[in-house]
């Protein structure tokens, strides 16, 4: 575990599939052709490099605003354990049952996290709403000023909302990746002035990578957010990974293709899918269907309620776990997965 003290933040428990009143289909794109590319934000393009050195290799890490060009290292242990071959870990964790305990959802992350990686994972990612809970069944995040929504009680965004880059929760996974020479996703609203949204934010051993915006939103987010416009590549050096948060990737259409058109190898979803998980929108068939009719791998982490986690392989198959049962309805828990 990092040096970092843990967070001291507040928060809340639940939602992101079924219709959404912002349809996100003219997602913007800073190419020269805005409907087939990666499509990522020129506001957020930087560039950091950091060189680590082992007793018998060299490493290096470069990483921009919208990409990652990481190279691979060693997996073995100090014990003489064997190589792990590189994998991505996808957590499954309900940090909606411990709304507005950000300490005890950090501390769990954590060790789900350190457990991938014993097993070889060198991408972390860990589902929507997992710093703080996506929303309880009493309340919500909202705007500052608004008391209630959607018949729950509201809670002020702004006591919890992050910059992207700083912010605790960057901090604290940023000394967690330089620690363990390794990749986290992580999900936090996201302050921007006086603009909220909902986002991902990644960061590997040199730090502060790139944010990612949700740019379809469901109700719950509506309380507070702002929709982004735009798609993020992580480039990655076992391919490049298109990044999506729940609703995104309900439906096929404009974000899939735009991936696509980028030549990723990969989706990479962060979710609170909040659908019955035995029901006919269950993840578990819906993302099945996605990944078979855009022929793409999708991996997706969700929360425990939902059970979504997984990778979802082309060719309408039965979506790989390995680390959940096939069916871990309320398990936390962590799927790894080989990356190709």
């Amino acid at each position: 575990m990092p040096k970092t003290s843990l967070l001291a933040m507040g928060v809340l428990m639940a939602a992101c599939s079924g219709t959404s009143a912002t349809s996100g289909t003219s997602a913007s794109t800073s190419t020269a052709s805005s409907d087939a590319t990666s499509g990522v934000d020129a506001e957020t393009s930087a560039e950091t490099s950091a060189e680590t050195s082992e007793a018998d290799a060299e490493s290096s890490t470069t990483a921009s605003a919208t990409t990652i060009d990481a190279s691979t290292t060693d997996a073995s242990s100090s014990t003489g354990a064997p190589d792990l071959p590189p994998a991505i870990g996808l957590v499954q964790y309900d940090a909606d049952a411990h709304f507005g305990d950000p300490e005890t959802n950090i501390a769990a992350l954590t060790l789900w996290a350190e457990t991938a990686i014993n097993r070889g994972a060198r991408i972390i990612v860990f589902p929507e709403g997992s710093t703080y809970g996506y929303a309880s069944p009493f309340e919500v995040w909202c705007a500052p000023g608004m008391s209630s929504y959607q018949g729950r009680s509201c809670r002020d965004v702004s006591t919890v909302a992050e910059t992207l880059p700083g912010g605790p929760t960057t901090d604290y996974w940023s000394a967690f990746a330089a620690e363990h020479d390794v990749t986290v996703v992580y999900h936090v609203p996201e302050r921007d002035g006086a603009t909220f949204y909902t986002s991902l934010g990644v960061v590997d051993p040199a730090g502060f990578v790139t944010r990612y915006r949700k740019r379809t939103l469901y109700y719950v987010d509506q309380a507070f957010a702002t929709p982004g416009n735009a798609s993020v590549v992580l480039e990655t050096a076992w391919g490049r990974l298109g990044l999506m948060i729940c609703l995104d990737g309900t439906y096929d259409g404009p974000f899939y293709d735009e991936y696509l058109a980028a030549g990723v190898d990969g989706i990479v979803i962060s979710m609170d899918w909040d659908d019955d998980p035995n029901g006919d929108a269950a993840a578990i068939e819906w993302f099945r269907d996605r990944a078979a009719t855009n022929d793409v791998r999708i991996y997706a982490a969700d929360v425990a309620t939902w059970d979504g986690t997984g990778l979802y392989l082309p060719g309408d198959v039965p979506r790989e776990r390995d680390g959940l049962p096939p069916v871990a309805v309320g398990v936390d828990g962590v799927s790894v997965h080989v990356l190709p």
